[in-house]
Protein backbone atom coordinates (compact mmCIF):
# COMPACT_ATOMS: atom_id res chain seq x y z
CA UNK A 1 0.00 0.00 0.00
CA UNK A 2 3.12 2.21 1.34
CA UNK A 3 4.49 1.87 -2.50
CA UNK A 4 1.53 2.20 -4.68
CA UNK A 5 1.01 5.37 -2.61
CA UNK A 6 4.30 6.42 -3.34
CA UNK A 7 4.73 6.17 -6.78
CA UNK A 8 1.67 7.73 -7.58
CA UNK A 9 3.46 11.49 -6.47
CA UNK A 10 6.35 11.57 -9.14
CA UNK A 11 4.15 10.04 -11.86
CA UNK A 12 0.78 12.97 -11.07
CA UNK A 13 4.37 15.72 -10.91
CA UNK A 14 5.60 14.23 -13.69
CA UNK A 15 1.72 15.15 -15.49
CA UNK A 16 2.34 18.50 -14.23
CA UNK A 17 5.64 19.23 -16.00
CA UNK A 18 4.13 18.62 -19.23
CA UNK A 19 1.00 20.48 -19.15
CA UNK A 20 2.11 23.47 -17.64
CA UNK A 21 4.92 24.25 -19.48
CA UNK A 22 4.88 28.15 -18.40
CA UNK A 23 7.31 28.22 -15.56
CA UNK A 24 5.11 30.83 -13.96
CA UNK A 25 1.62 28.47 -14.04
CA UNK A 26 4.03 25.26 -13.33
CA UNK A 27 5.22 26.42 -10.05
CA UNK A 28 1.53 27.71 -8.90
CA UNK A 29 0.56 24.03 -10.22
CA UNK A 30 3.35 22.10 -8.13
CA UNK A 31 2.55 24.48 -4.96
CA UNK A 32 -1.31 23.86 -5.26
CA UNK A 33 -0.38 19.94 -5.42
CA UNK A 34 1.99 20.35 -2.27
CA UNK A 35 -0.84 22.11 -0.36
CA UNK A 36 -3.54 19.53 -0.78
CA UNK A 37 -0.28 17.27 1.27
CA UNK A 38 0.25 20.16 3.86
CA UNK A 39 -3.71 20.04 4.24
CA UNK A 40 -3.51 16.56 5.94
CA UNK A 41 -0.84 16.96 8.45
CA UNK A 42 -3.23 17.28 11.39
CA UNK A 43 -3.32 13.48 11.82
CA UNK A 44 -1.44 12.70 15.64
CA UNK A 45 0.84 9.43 16.35
CA UNK A 46 3.04 8.46 18.52
CA UNK A 47 6.44 6.79 18.41
CA UNK A 48 7.53 3.71 20.84
CA UNK A 49 11.33 5.18 21.87
CA UNK A 50 13.42 2.41 21.48
CA UNK A 51 16.74 4.19 21.93
CA UNK A 52 20.24 4.24 19.40
CA UNK A 53 21.60 1.66 21.68
CA UNK A 54 19.19 -0.58 20.84
CA UNK A 55 19.55 -3.63 18.37
CA UNK A 56 15.94 -2.61 16.63
CA UNK A 57 17.59 0.99 15.99
CA UNK A 58 21.42 0.05 14.61
CA UNK A 59 20.80 -2.70 12.77
CA UNK A 60 18.28 -1.12 10.47
CA UNK A 61 20.81 2.24 10.27
CA UNK A 62 23.43 -0.03 9.39
CA UNK A 63 21.60 -2.16 6.36
CA UNK A 64 20.52 1.38 5.18
CA UNK A 65 23.76 2.88 4.79
CA UNK A 66 25.62 -0.35 2.99
CA UNK A 67 22.08 -0.52 0.92
CA UNK A 68 22.62 3.41 -0.14
CA UNK A 69 26.16 2.84 -0.64
CA UNK A 70 25.71 -0.46 -2.85
CA UNK A 71 22.95 1.64 -4.87
CA UNK A 72 25.26 4.14 -6.00
CA UNK A 73 28.11 1.91 -6.89
CA UNK A 74 26.27 0.04 -8.99
CA UNK A 75 24.75 3.41 -10.43
CA UNK A 76 28.36 4.43 -11.32
CA UNK A 77 29.39 0.70 -13.25
CA UNK A 78 26.29 0.69 -15.06
CA UNK A 79 25.39 2.44 -18.59
CA UNK A 80 24.00 5.86 -17.69
CA UNK A 81 21.19 4.81 -20.32
CA UNK A 82 19.90 2.35 -17.91
CA UNK A 83 20.44 3.65 -14.76
CA UNK A 84 17.33 4.28 -12.13
CA UNK A 85 19.24 7.82 -10.72
CA UNK A 86 21.67 8.95 -14.19
CA UNK A 87 25.00 10.35 -12.57
CA UNK A 88 24.86 13.58 -15.05
CA UNK A 89 21.33 14.73 -13.19
CA UNK A 90 23.78 16.15 -10.39
CA UNK A 91 25.10 18.74 -12.65
CA UNK A 92 21.89 20.63 -13.04
CA UNK A 93 21.99 24.10 -11.23
CA UNK A 94 21.21 23.58 -7.86
CA UNK A 95 20.18 20.12 -8.16
CA UNK A 96 22.67 18.96 -5.41
CA UNK A 97 21.45 21.46 -2.60
CA UNK A 98 17.80 21.55 -3.29
CA UNK A 99 17.89 17.84 -2.74
CA UNK A 100 19.59 17.92 0.43
CA UNK A 101 17.22 20.90 1.21
CA UNK A 102 14.54 18.59 0.62
CA UNK A 103 15.51 16.84 3.76
CA UNK A 104 14.13 19.90 6.01
CA UNK A 105 10.18 20.32 5.91
CA UNK A 106 9.33 16.60 6.77
CA UNK A 107 11.84 16.54 9.41
CA UNK A 108 10.21 19.32 11.09
CA UNK A 109 6.54 18.25 10.87
CA UNK A 110 7.05 14.78 11.51
CA UNK A 111 9.12 15.78 14.47
CA UNK A 112 6.97 18.70 16.14
CA UNK A 113 3.60 16.28 15.70
CA UNK A 114 4.63 13.88 17.98
CA UNK A 115 6.20 15.81 20.33
CA UNK A 116 3.45 18.38 21.18
CA UNK A 117 0.89 15.13 20.90
CA UNK A 118 2.14 12.90 23.98
CA UNK A 119 2.94 16.07 25.44
CA UNK A 120 -0.30 18.07 25.10
CA UNK A 121 -2.72 14.91 25.90
CA UNK A 122 -0.35 13.10 28.57
CA UNK A 123 1.26 15.33 30.41
CA UNK A 124 -1.50 18.09 30.45
CA UNK A 125 -4.07 15.69 30.31
CA UNK A 126 -6.03 17.47 27.15
CA UNK A 127 -8.72 15.75 24.88
CA UNK A 128 -7.76 14.99 21.61
CA UNK A 129 -10.13 17.81 19.68
CA UNK A 130 -7.99 20.39 21.80
CA UNK A 131 -4.59 19.02 20.51
CA UNK A 132 -6.01 19.18 17.15
CA UNK A 133 -7.47 22.40 17.29
CA UNK A 134 -3.90 23.77 18.55
CA UNK A 135 -1.77 22.31 15.81
CA UNK A 136 -4.28 24.41 13.58
CA UNK A 137 -1.57 26.97 12.76
CA UNK A 138 0.73 24.51 11.21
CA UNK A 139 -2.54 23.63 8.92
CA UNK A 140 -2.86 27.01 7.98
CA UNK A 141 0.30 28.21 7.75
CA UNK A 142 2.21 26.27 5.47
CA UNK A 143 -0.17 26.19 2.48
CA UNK A 144 -0.40 30.05 2.62
CA UNK A 145 3.68 29.84 2.42
CA UNK A 146 3.01 27.41 -0.56
CA UNK A 147 0.97 29.85 -1.95
CA UNK A 148 3.73 32.99 -1.00
CA UNK A 149 6.46 31.21 -2.15
CA UNK A 150 4.49 31.38 -5.71
CA UNK A 151 4.01 34.81 -5.99
CA UNK A 152 7.85 35.49 -4.61
CA UNK A 153 9.49 33.21 -7.14
CA UNK A 154 8.29 35.09 -10.06
CA UNK A 155 9.33 37.90 -8.86
CA UNK A 156 12.53 37.35 -7.09
CA UNK A 157 15.11 34.57 -7.24
CA UNK A 158 15.32 31.21 -6.22
CA UNK A 159 17.67 31.50 -3.43
CA UNK A 160 15.98 34.34 -2.20
CA UNK A 161 12.76 33.20 -1.69
CA UNK A 162 14.85 29.91 0.06
CA UNK A 163 16.41 31.73 2.41
CA UNK A 164 13.54 33.62 3.48
CA UNK A 165 11.66 30.43 4.25
CA UNK A 166 14.45 29.11 6.11
CA UNK A 167 14.63 32.60 8.18
CA UNK A 168 11.35 32.07 9.15
CA UNK A 169 11.60 28.49 9.92
CA UNK A 170 14.38 29.35 12.21
CA UNK A 171 12.78 32.10 13.68
CA UNK A 172 9.76 30.37 14.69
CA UNK A 173 11.65 27.18 15.80
CA UNK A 174 13.53 29.06 18.12
CA UNK A 175 10.21 29.91 19.94
CA UNK A 176 9.05 26.75 20.85
CA UNK A 177 11.35 25.54 23.50
CA UNK A 178 10.56 28.23 25.56
CA UNK A 179 7.22 27.27 25.47
CA UNK A 180 7.34 24.72 28.42
CA UNK A 181 4.00 24.85 30.15
CA UNK A 182 0.79 24.73 28.96
CA UNK A 183 0.10 29.03 29.87
CA UNK A 184 2.59 29.58 27.75
CA UNK A 185 1.34 27.74 24.84
CA UNK A 186 -0.15 31.47 23.18
CA UNK A 187 2.82 33.71 24.28
CA UNK A 188 5.63 31.22 22.38
CA UNK A 189 3.88 28.18 20.45
CA UNK A 190 1.04 30.09 18.58
CA UNK A 191 3.60 32.00 17.12
CA UNK A 192 6.52 30.19 16.62
CA UNK A 193 4.28 27.20 14.60
CA UNK A 194 2.59 30.09 12.25
CA UNK A 195 6.24 31.28 11.65
CA UNK A 196 8.03 28.31 10.97
CA UNK A 197 5.25 26.43 9.14
CA UNK A 198 4.93 29.71 7.00
CA UNK A 199 8.64 29.10 6.19
CA UNK A 200 8.17 25.48 6.12
CA UNK A 201 5.66 25.98 2.93
CA UNK A 202 8.31 28.45 1.63
CA UNK A 203 10.40 25.90 1.78
CA UNK A 204 8.95 23.06 0.70
CA UNK A 205 7.70 25.24 -2.99
CA UNK A 206 11.11 26.13 -3.27
CA UNK A 207 12.93 22.49 -3.17
CA UNK A 208 10.07 21.31 -5.32
CA UNK A 209 9.79 24.33 -8.02
CA UNK A 210 13.51 24.67 -8.26
CA UNK A 211 14.54 20.55 -8.82
CA UNK A 212 11.84 20.58 -11.56
CA UNK A 213 12.68 24.01 -13.17
CA UNK A 214 16.33 23.36 -13.21
CA UNK A 215 16.30 19.92 -15.00
CA UNK A 216 14.20 18.87 -18.20
CA UNK A 217 10.56 17.78 -18.62
CA UNK A 218 11.43 14.15 -19.35
CA UNK A 219 13.63 13.34 -16.10
CA UNK A 220 10.77 14.96 -14.03
CA UNK A 221 9.70 11.78 -12.83
CA UNK A 222 12.75 10.71 -11.79
CA UNK A 223 13.56 14.05 -10.03
CA UNK A 224 10.25 14.24 -8.18
CA UNK A 225 11.09 10.66 -7.00
CA UNK A 226 14.30 12.18 -6.12
CA UNK A 227 12.23 14.87 -4.00
CA UNK A 228 9.71 12.31 -2.31
CA UNK A 229 12.12 10.03 -1.15
CA UNK A 230 14.36 12.79 0.39
CA UNK A 231 11.18 14.27 2.26
CA UNK A 232 10.61 10.80 3.58
CA UNK A 233 14.13 10.18 4.49
CA UNK A 234 14.26 13.14 6.88
CA UNK A 235 10.83 12.71 8.48
CA UNK A 236 11.74 8.73 9.39
CA UNK A 237 15.70 10.59 10.20
CA UNK A 238 13.78 13.33 12.03
CA UNK A 239 11.71 11.91 14.49
CA UNK A 240 14.37 9.13 15.38
CA UNK A 241 17.10 11.44 16.19
CA UNK A 242 14.65 14.22 18.10
CA UNK A 243 13.07 11.12 20.06
CA UNK A 244 16.42 9.69 20.83
CA UNK A 245 18.11 13.40 21.86
CA UNK A 246 14.24 13.08 23.96
CA UNK A 247 15.36 10.24 25.68
CA UNK A 248 18.38 10.51 26.81
CA UNK A 249 17.95 14.18 28.18
CA UNK A 250 14.91 12.82 30.02
CA UNK A 251 16.63 9.81 31.66
CA UNK A 252 18.90 12.05 33.17
CA UNK A 253 16.57 14.90 34.02
CA UNK A 254 13.18 14.01 35.34
CA UNK A 255 11.72 11.82 33.07
CA UNK A 256 9.53 11.97 30.69
CA UNK A 257 6.98 14.41 32.31
CA UNK A 258 9.26 17.31 31.99
CA UNK A 259 10.37 19.81 28.89
CA UNK A 260 13.58 19.26 29.08
CA UNK A 261 14.09 16.37 26.72
CA UNK A 262 11.69 17.92 24.11
CA UNK A 263 13.07 21.42 24.64
CA UNK A 264 16.68 19.65 23.44
CA UNK A 265 15.11 17.58 20.37
CA UNK A 266 13.34 21.09 19.36
CA UNK A 267 17.22 22.74 19.90
CA UNK A 268 18.68 19.79 17.43
CA UNK A 269 15.75 21.39 14.79
CA UNK A 270 16.82 24.47 14.99
CA UNK A 271 20.64 23.83 14.71
CA UNK A 272 20.04 21.30 11.72
CA UNK A 273 17.46 23.76 10.08
CA UNK A 274 20.45 26.62 10.35
CA UNK A 275 23.07 24.42 8.81
CA UNK A 276 20.84 24.26 5.42
CA UNK A 277 20.15 27.72 5.61
CA UNK A 278 23.67 28.07 5.75
CA UNK A 279 24.43 25.62 2.87
CA UNK A 280 21.91 27.47 0.66
CA UNK A 281 23.37 30.69 1.35
CA UNK A 282 27.20 28.97 0.07
CA UNK A 283 26.07 26.62 -2.27
CA UNK A 284 22.89 27.64 -3.74
CA UNK A 285 22.95 30.06 -7.34
CA UNK A 286 20.39 32.46 -7.70
CA UNK A 287 17.74 32.38 -10.65
CA UNK A 288 13.83 32.46 -11.33
CA UNK A 289 12.31 29.85 -12.07
CA UNK A 290 11.93 30.83 -16.13
CA UNK A 291 15.67 31.73 -16.24
CA UNK A 292 15.93 28.21 -14.72
CA UNK A 293 14.47 26.37 -17.11
CA UNK A 294 16.61 23.80 -19.45
CA UNK A 295 16.81 24.68 -22.81
CA UNK A 296 15.60 20.84 -23.25
CA UNK A 297 11.91 22.53 -22.04
CA UNK A 298 11.64 25.58 -24.15
CA UNK A 299 12.80 22.73 -27.17
CA UNK A 300 10.08 20.73 -25.94
CA UNK A 301 7.33 23.28 -25.48
CA UNK A 302 7.78 24.63 -29.51
CA UNK A 303 7.77 21.62 -31.21
CA UNK A 304 5.03 18.66 -29.98
CA UNK A 305 6.38 16.37 -32.54
CA UNK A 306 9.15 15.80 -30.62
CA UNK A 307 10.60 12.79 -28.74
CA UNK A 308 13.30 11.99 -26.09
CA UNK A 309 14.84 8.66 -25.31
CA UNK A 310 16.69 7.89 -22.02
CA UNK A 311 19.43 7.07 -23.87
CA UNK A 312 19.47 10.77 -25.56
CA UNK A 313 19.22 12.09 -22.14
CA UNK A 314 22.41 10.76 -21.04
CA UNK A 315 24.95 11.93 -23.42
CA UNK A 316 24.87 15.67 -22.66
CA UNK A 317 23.60 17.43 -19.26
CA UNK A 318 23.44 21.02 -21.25
CA UNK A 319 20.52 19.82 -23.46
CA UNK A 320 18.57 16.61 -24.44
CA UNK A 321 19.25 15.99 -28.08
CA UNK A 322 15.85 15.85 -29.43
CA UNK A 323 14.45 13.38 -31.95
CA UNK A 324 12.06 15.02 -34.53
CA UNK A 325 9.35 12.55 -35.61
CA UNK A 326 7.65 13.45 -39.25
CA UNK A 327 4.39 14.99 -39.35
CA UNK A 328 1.59 12.92 -40.96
Amino acid sequence: MGVGAALTIPSAQHIIVHLYRNPVQQARAIALFGAMGALGNGQLFCAFIMGWASAQAIAPLVISVFALLSFFIWEAFIPESHAALPPKIWKYENVKILTAVSLVPFMWLGSIFPVYSWLWETVYHWPAIKTGVHFLPIALSSPAGLATATFLQSKFSLKFVNILGFALLVVGTILLPFGDSEDLYWRFNFPGFLISSFGVGIVYATANIGLLANTPAEVSGIVSAMFMAMLQTGGAAGIGIVSSIQASVEARKGGPLVFDGRAAGLWFLVGFVGLLMFFSIVFMTSSKPSAASNEAVVSDRESTHSSVTRAEFSGDTKGVKMTQTSSP
